[in-house]
């Protein structure tokens, strides 16, 4: 029973949906592959990109088959710098989740997608490894624009009754099943105004 205990414990430690989907905590795959094949799947989705030579900095921080995302389906608030893996899951997460769930929920689609950053040369809050957004791994989401010029913002949205707060959570859901992390206002204050996703070596949907 002791075991028991402690076991759970761990996992409600490791948060959100880790009691009821402990199957979503753990190592994730190793993510980078063929960089060719990934440059041309990414161009297969027909994404606006740019290709960039790949990088590091003194600090630790670097991005391999680097690109520069302009444009998915939707619009970006403005280009992101990030690895090609990242960019690809991003693709066909809005064909396969993003635009149906916003047809489904909101009768219309998501014309420009506001994030907050991909590539940015930082440590993780605790201080002690680089994040994955300084390896091009990670994108924080902060709004959607939906067709009508409506903004649904995760600060104000999340919580909400209707169909605005319903979409942005199972948007949420659905990124589990295209990137290993995500990280929402359920998760813990530091991400009450955004959503978090990356293809880093954890795999948690929050």
């Amino acid at each position: 029973m002791l075991k028991l205990w402690k076991a759970s414990l761990i996992l409600l430690l490791l948060g959100g949906c880790a009691l009821f989907e402990p199957e979503r905590v753990g190592r994730a795959p190793a993510v980078g592959g063929d960089p060719a094949r990934c440059l041309a799947e990414l161009r297969a989705t027909g994404t606006k990109f740019e290709e960039m030579a790949d990088f590091a900095t003194p600090d630790g921080c670097r991005v391999v088959n680097a690109v520069k995302l302009l444009k998915l389906g939707a619009d970006l608030n403005r280009p992101a710098a990030m690895a090609c893996p990242l960019a690809l899951s991003l693709a066909r997460f809005e064909a396969s989740a993003m635009q149906p769930l916003a047809r489904q929920y909101l009768g219309q689609n998501v014309r420009k997608i506001h994030h907050v950053g991909a590539y940015d040369c930082r440590k993780q809050r605790n201080g002690k490894q680089i994040s994955q957004h300084g390896l091009g791994q990670a994108i924080d989401f902060w709004a959607f624009e939906l067709n009508d010029g409506a903004i649904l913002k995760v600060r104000d949205d999340w919580k909400t009754s209707g169909a605005r707060g319903a979409f942005l959570r199972k948007l949420s859901e659905q990124a589990c099943n295209h990137f290993h992390l995500v990280l929402t206002p359920a998760s813990d204050y530091d991400h009450h105004d955004h959503i978090h996703v990356d293809l880093g070596p954890w795999m948690r949907c929050g």
